[in-house]
């Protein structure tokens, strides 16, 4: 099995930052106790205001498990913290 990778586009709402970034902190210290997470950071690129979750999972199959956790159903259930869904883009390795 080949790993996956995934950015996620996180648009927290401007006076919900605060809130969001708590909310996060949980979400990001549980995921990456997850089986098969190897890699979960939230970045934020120099003067914008959306985030990136970089994410690497051993598998597609470990990131199928992680969605379907309390912690992420948590998180996607607070549809007032965010200006807009989040986008999800997924990747492969380039085999060379």
């Amino acid at each position: 099995m080949s790993a996956l990778y995934l950015i996620a586009e996180i648009y927290p709402r401007t006076e919900k930052v605060k809130q969001a970034r708590s909310e996060f902190d949980q979400l990001v210290s549980k995921t990456r106790a997850e089986e098969g997470c190897l890699l979960y950071d939230l970045v934020q690129e120099e003067g914008s205001n959306g985030w990136l979750m970089i994410e690497k999972w051993q598998s597609r199959a470990h990131w199928e498990d992680h969605i379907e956790t309390d912690h992420v159903k948590h998180i996607n259930s607070l549809d007032d913290l965010f200006e807009r869904p989040t986008h999800l883009r997924f990747m492969t390795e380039v085999e060379i």
